[in-house]
């Protein structure tokens, strides 16, 4: 696959007199992870459901026309009575990609999902799996993963880690959020710091360091309050 770019210049978006974003503007390159890090309510959900489209949002989000993107949001909606078979048919038949039992068998031995089951059973984790093996067979060029280990299990983040590194080096442009910068700066090749609507773009794995320790300081503060809090309340 040739090597492309996903650009955002000037991206904004308010919930009314709100400031989420504030004109931000980075370049993504193909063939990387792109950790997207940021506390609770900083805008990282905001700011993939504006990269998707999902959302309206004022300044310029641009791919080349003729690329697929796949996208996992944070709440994961599943249709009554559908197994998980039928939701994998439904999703790329949407597509317009062919259902290849075989394919879809091979990859379901990492899975290890029930399909036949009524998909509405499923447990989060295993909801979460679904919804990946479906983006993995769509071969999207560009994934837009929010919060995608949340809800898993220890081999789960581990094997899912793995497979979303291999989607890398076959050249898939790879964003991924979340609010533990540990497990995310080990996978991603830059990082990208939501905090007060500001983005941060940090494309030096050497310097990742710095922002987990300005992250790690920050929760001291806030811990520090906690205490002081607690020990007024035994005065």
């Amino acid at each position: 696959m040739a090597r492309f770019q996903l650009s955002i210049s000037n991206l904004s978006k308010n919930y009314g007199s709100r400031n989420i974003l504030e004109s931000i503007s980075v370049n993504y390159s193909s063939g990387l992870i792109h950790g997207i890090i940021g506390a609770n309510g900083s805008g990282k959900t905001t700011f993939f459901n504006c990269i998707t489209r999902n959302s309206p949002s004022k300044g310029n989000i641009s791919y080349p026309e003729n690329l697929q993107m796949g996208y996992l949001p944070t709440e994961l909606f599943m249709y009554p009575r559908i197994s998980g078979t039928e939701f994998i048919q439904f999703c790329l038949s949407s597509k317009k990609i062919p259902f290849i039992k075989n394919e879809v068998n091979n990859l379901n031995q990492l899975f290890e999902l029930p399909l036949d089951e009524y998909a509405e059973t499923y447990s989060t984790g295993m909801l979460k799996k679904l919804y990946l093996l479906v983006l993995i067979l769509e071969k999207n060029d560009i994934l837009v993963l929010d919060e995608p280990f949340n809800g898993l299990d220890v081999n789960a983040v581990s094997y899912i880690s793995e497979l979303i590194k291999r989607l890398k080096e076959q050249g898939t442009l790879i964003l991924i959020s979340s609010h533990i910068i540990l497990h995310l700066s080990s996978i991603s090749d830059t990082l990208s710091f939501l905090e007060n609507g500001k983005l941060q773009f940090i494309d030096n794995k050497s310097e990742f360091g710095e922002l987990e320790k300005y992250i790690e300081n920050k929760n001291l503060e806030k811990f520090k309050i906690l205490q002081a809090i607690s020990k007024a309340q035994r005065t």
